[in-house]
């Protein structure tokens, strides 16, 4: 058993609609800790030398690390990677908010996005299951009426997905988070756009392994305490 990750991305292809499992070795485990060093050696074994951002080739990580899904008082961040659009070479960007957290309780430790669909479409990540389903009555919305749209239809749910910039190929477009956490920078909702990925939908129930759970409760309980109680902590609360 392996403490604090399930081991597999989802590897999704949206070129042949297939979901396989793709196994992070151990090794990779302990030398890349976390979902961005996880992410960046997925890129590194897999992308070509050279390749277009917006091309097929192109693979898109949605990486979380071990602390993601486990509750931890400001742990739900993840990382997305991929070739820029913007720089032409490989980038990260992190957010913040719910979906993080169901990421890391999908039963997955992140997904990879392959290929392009011939016409729009959604990923959906249920209870360690994948779907690749249409999303043609999606494209052309804004980001607010896409993310209620696929929470009313998919209950419990959180959604990153791009809004018409990302559509239409703008450079610099974002993928939103819960409506509200931004992707900034590096154009990967322009990626999305490319690859005809208006939004990924996660829900996630699935506990990852700790090595003690009755210590590690012990633990998040006391250092979520500490959090609140500290006074930088008490002074944003108050500018926000």
């Amino acid at each position: 058993m392996y403490f604090g990750a399930f081991r597999y991305y989802a590897d999704i292809n949206l070129s042949n609609r297939t979901v396989t499992h793709y196994e992070i070795p151990s090794c990779w485990q302990q030398r890349h800790l976390g979902g961005r060093g996880i992410g960046a050696r997925i890129l590194t074994e897999e992308l070509p030398q050279k390749v277009d951002p917006l091309s097929a080739q192109n693979i898109l990580v949605f990486a979380t690390g071990p602390f993601q899904g486990t509750g931890i008082a400001g742990a739900s961040r993840y990382a997305i990677l991929t070739v820029s659009p913007v720089t032409g070479s490989v980038s990260d960007s992190y957010v913040g908010g719910f979906f993080p957290h169901e990421l890391g309780r999908s039963g997955f430790d992140g997904l990879i996005i392959r290929g392009q669909s011939e016409n729009p479409v959604y990923v959906l990540v249920y209870e360690g299951e994948v779907k690749i389903l249409n999303a043609d009555d999606l494209w052309g919305r804004d980001v607010l009426s896409t993310d209620r749209t696929l929470r009313e239809r998919h209950p419990g749910a959180r959604v990153a997905t791009i809004g018409r910039g990302g559509e239409r190929l703008i450079p610099f477009a974002t993928i939103m988070s819960d409506a509200n956490r931004a992707s900034g920078r590096p154009g990967f909702g322009t990626v999305m756009g490319s690859k005809q990925l208006k939004a990924i939908v996660v829900a996630g129930s699935v506990e990852k392994a700790v090595f003690n759970p009755s210590l590690f409760s012990e633990l998040r309980r006391g250092y979520a305490r500490w959090l609140m109680e500290d006074p930088a902590t008490q002074k944003r609360q108050k500018l926000v």
